[in-house]
């Protein structure tokens, strides 16, 4: 590789925005400007490596060790696995993995594929634990968003402080990783908005619709042990976003199978909506199964399986 070329870890602030919005842009990617910060609340914290040419960003990837609830179990992820385009095919994107396989080394590794990318990590780098489904994504343009479906008695409601034990409960079932602190602040951040909604005093659905690159929404995550009871969260959480028509989409992604969750992107959009196959998740050693008629909307592709 050239010197000119180098690598570098835990990109400024100002470098990360100048990430976010190309990602969007060019494939799409929603992410906030502030992920870094909660990627690095993790237990062991977030590396992200960015490879420059000059000042000129190139590449780059991020990693993160997590602990599954039971065992002390070790689960490397990785993301933001991304290369500029007239700089692809030669070679950097191998660079940037080569190093963070040098930190997991024979761990179990998660990721999501996007595209075909999963055949990729599959034959390079032995992500051959597939999920036997693929992720969709899903987008109902704000201009089609049928507004009298915004009900005032959907029956959701604002979090309580009192309420982040049985949110943590239930997550439980949902997720294998011990994210009490990530979904904490995932869920508190600026510019997201959260709702529960409660049976008998449990939980039975939880969701975040976050604002996003490119004048954006995002259904993220979304858990519930039906469609009613997720379509409530998103109704209640919408009629509390300010100047909702001032935004381009509202979308999300999950498991393709969860027709459910088709039936209420249909009926948001009166049929106006847009579906297609989006990603994989994929392991390295074990597969961490999902109960996907109650995955509504994955976290998020980044460090995340669900």
């Amino acid at each position: 590789m050239s010197t000119e070329f180098s690598i570098n870890s835990n990109p400024s602030p100002e470098l990360f925005q100048e990430i976010v919005q190309l990602v969007g842009t060019t494939e799409g990617w929603a992410f906030q400007n502030e992920d870094l910060d909660i990627w690095n609340s993790l237990e062991s914290h977030d590396l992200f490596f960015v490879l420059r040419n000059n000042s000129e960003f190139v590449a780059s990837i991020s990693v993160a060790k997590q602990y599954l609830k039971k065992g002390n179990e070790i689960l490397y992820s990785i993301a933001f696995f991304y290369c500029v385009e007239q700089y692809r095919n030669r070679g950097f994107g191998r660079v940037l993995f080569d190093l963070v396989k040098d930190i997991y080394k024979d761990a179990n590794v998660t990721l999501f594929g996007v595209g075909t990318m999963w055949k990729w990590y599959l034959s390079n780098y032995n992500f051959k634990v597939l999920q036997p489904y693929f992720h969709a994504s899903s987008t109902v343009y704000i201009n089609d968003l049928v507004l009298n479906k915004i009900s005032e008695n959907c029956g959701a409601r604002d979090i309580a402080e009192k309420d982040w034990m049985k949110i943590h409960e239930y997550d439980s079932q949902i997720c294998e990783i011990d994210r009490r602190k990530m979904m904490r602040m995932w869920m508190t951040a600026s510019n997201v908005f959260s709702k529960i909604i409660e049976k008998n005093n449990k939980i039975v659905g939880f969701g975040t619709i976050r604002i996003v690159s490119l004048n954006r929404l995002m259904i993220s995550p979304l858990y519930a042990e039906s469609a009613d009871y997720a379509k409530a969260i998103i109704l209640g959480i919408i009629k509390d976003i300010p100047n909702l028509e001032s935004f381009e989409s509202i979308g999300a992604v999950y498991p393709y199978e969860n027709e459910q969750m088709d039936e209420i992107m249909f009926d948001l959009s009166n049929g106006h909506f847009k579906k297609s196959e989006f990603c994989r998740s994929q392991f390295t050693k074990r597969r961490l199964n999902v109960d996907t008629t109650k995955v509504f909307a994955i976290r998020h592709c980044a460090h995340s399986y669900v």
